[in-house]
Order: structure tokens, then C-alpha cells, then sequence
């Protein structure tokens, strides 16, 4: 996004975008804990940023983790953090997703529920292109076929976070945590997502709300 400013701290009105991630989940009434998973030397900023917007109750379902390397480490972090707790169902939402709604939480969190492992996904409008590395199309993508994924992605805590340790093993890269659970554990189904639910990438992203 350049600017030097992280993106789960950048504002949207009056509130930092991470507490409009993290709204929705409250409001639903459904989650024990919320766990967010930043760079050790951000704890305390994030902290300090969610605090003014919480109630004294909320507070206490919220832990400061530190993230990994990647995005792949940062999530093990954010399960192992859990285990003590031991969840039927864990929800991973990426923190620069602002514009998530709680029927698509409740969505997901239903789904996961009754199949273990669910996401949102959205139709894809563009004409769908593989390229290789001089930027020259291989083939058309049917994109009929294609969705768009989303988060949050739903999953049976003890299935994700044996999937996790599994990909920790290997060292692989994965594209989100519905490909580590399509690798080690099975299926995943979907609901529907929406346009909304967008991921702060640029500036613009920001200023267009």
C-alpha cells in the first residue's frame, strides 16, 4: 500500500481497520476468543488501537500473538495459542478485511459446523488468463469453473491445526488455509461470499470508502 503504514492500522473514519474486522465477529456473540496474530514489536500498538472501541467484556476474549515469517506461521501461531482451549470450530480472517459482514461469518461458522471446513467464495467476472514468466498466456481459464476466495475460512480446530502442523513439516507455501486443509485433511465447501468483502490492497482501497 507504500506510505509505510501497516494496513490493519490505517483508518476508516474514526476507527482503525482492524476493529472493523474484528466487529463482526463480536457481534455474532458466537467466539470465546478472538486472537490476533501481529509482529511481536506491534502487539502493544494493536492493542492500544482496539482498546477504546472495546467493552470492558470484550477485552477479555482478546491475546496479542506473535506472527511467523509468513502468513502460513503466523496462523500455526494463532492455533497453537488455542490449544489450552481446545475450540470445536476456528475462524481465520485476514485483519486487512474490513468490510466482512456477520451473515458471512454466520455462514461460514454454520457450514464448518456441519462439514468441517467451509469459505466464502464470489463468482469471478474477468476473463481468466494463465501466463508464464515472459507474461505470455498458456491457456484460458473456464471460468465458469472459478471462484474467488474469501475469508473468514472456517474449520474443525483439531483437523486445521494438525493440517498446520503437517505443512509446517514440509515448508511449503500455501495460497490460503483452505489448500493446507484440502492437502491433509479433505474437502472444503463453500457459501456464498460478497463484492464487499474486499482485501485492502492500495491507497485507493481506503480512500474510496
Amino acid at each position: 500500500m507504500g506510505g509505510g503504514i501497516k494496513k490493519e492500522f490505517a483508518f476508516i473514519g474514526s476507527r482503525p481497520v482492524l476493529y472493523h474486522a474484528v466487529k463482526p465477529f463480536l457481534e455474532t456473540h458466537l467466539f470465546n476468543s478472538i486472537v490476533v496474530v501481529v509482529n511481536e514489536s506491534l502487539k502493544d500498538k494493536a492493542s492500544e488501537l482496539l482498546s477504546p472501541y472495546l467493552k470492558e467484556s470484550e477485552k477479555q476474549i482478546f491475546s496479542f500473538v506473535n506472527g511467523g515469517c509468513s502468513r502460513r506461521e503466523s496462523v500455526l501461531n494463532g492455533l497453537l495459542s488455542l490449544e489450552h482451549q481446545s475450540p470445536d470450530v476456528v475462524l481465520i480472517h485476514d485483519g486487512a478485511r474490513p468490510w466482512v459482514t456477520k451473515d458471512v461469518i454466520l455462514a461460514v461458522y454454520h457450514k464448518a459446523k456441519e462439514k468441517d471446513a467451509a469459505i466464502p467464495v464470489i463468482p469471478l467476472v474477468n476473463a481468466l488468463k494463465e501466463i508464464d514468466h515472459e507474461g505470455r498466456i498458456i491457456r484460458s481459464i473456464n471460468r465458469d469453473t472459478a471462484v474467488g476466495a474469501q475469508t473468514p475460512q472456517g474449520f474443525l480446530y483439531s483437523k486445521i491445526l494438525s493440517a498446520h502442523l503437517s505443512a509446517e513439516s514440509l515448508g511449503k507455501d500455501y495460497a490460503d488455509d483452505a489448500e493446507i486443509w484440502q492437502e491433509f485433511s479433505g474437502a472444503v465447501y463453500t457459501v456464498p461470499g460478497t463484492a464487499g468483502n474486499k482485501k485492502i490492497t492500495y491507497i485507493e482501497d481506503l480512500q474510496a470508502e
